[in-house]
């Protein structure tokens, strides 16, 4: 077991045990995918419009702003994870340490984007006219290509770091780099699946850590 954190490096100097961190990079992504995919109602599909998911929202709010914090919560609770993580792994210093700290300063970035796209999706839900709804609900794909690129840097460096300082399978190290290649270029590319696939592979390096993390404590 060569690949596991044996002296828990990433982990160790983060505020928390590595009990807890586990915990939150498994418990993200099920609450994120649950959000997003079954309760949020404005996900739409490839082929819907701006004005079409702002209608579905406002038109169950209680669902849309259970689905918003579920969604956006789950996703804060993956990047505190990954936060401590990378911030521990920079503290200790080595291999893959300076990578490891761009990655934690990104989640800081990653944080402050999702605050404030759960503020323009609350806005939408709360828009007075449909044409307002529409206006914040496009104001709001803006702002997710700005999320997906700094997401996908900061998954980028997470794993270079992790390949580097080898305290994690090279696997995940894999996982997070791929992930993170197709969140960057997503922005740019008219392929909604490229992000979507990148989405996926995210949440199950977030498992992927989050289990590695809780087998290290034991």
């Amino acid at each position: 077991m060569g690949y596991l954190p044996t002296h828990r490096v990433g982990i160790k100097g983060g505020p928390m045990g590595s009990k807890p961190i586990g915990l939150l990079l498994i418990l993200g992504p099920i609450i994120s995918l649950l959000g997003w995919m079954f309760v949020h109602p404005g996900s739409g599909g490839s082929d819907s419009t701006a004005a079409t998911r702002a209608s579905e929202m406002m038109a169950d709010p209680a669902l849309a702003r259970a689905g918003i914090l579920m969604g956006f919560g789950g996703m804060w609770v993956i990047f505190l994870g990954v936060m401590t993580i990378a911030r521990g792994m920079a503290t200790a210093g080595g291999p893959g340490s300076s990578y490891a700290n761009v990655s934690a300063i990104l989640g800081i970035i990653l944080l402050t984007l999702g605050a404030m796209a759960i503020g323009t999706q609350l806005a939408v839900v709360n828009a007075s006219s449909a044409e307002l709804g529409a206006r914040f609900m496009e104001f709001d794909e803006s702002g997710q290509e700005a999320f997906a690129l700094t997401c996908g840097l900061l998954l980028i460096f997470l794993g270079i770091g992790i390949a580097l300082a080898k305290n994690f399978h090279v696997i995940v190290a894999g996982l997070a780099t791929i992930a993170g290649v197709l969140f960057t270029i997503s922005p740019f590319i008219d392929a909604d699946i490229t992000g979507f696939i990148g989405w996926i592979a995210f949440l199950i390096t977030s498992l992927a850590l989050g289990g590695l993390t809780l087998k290290s404590k034991s």
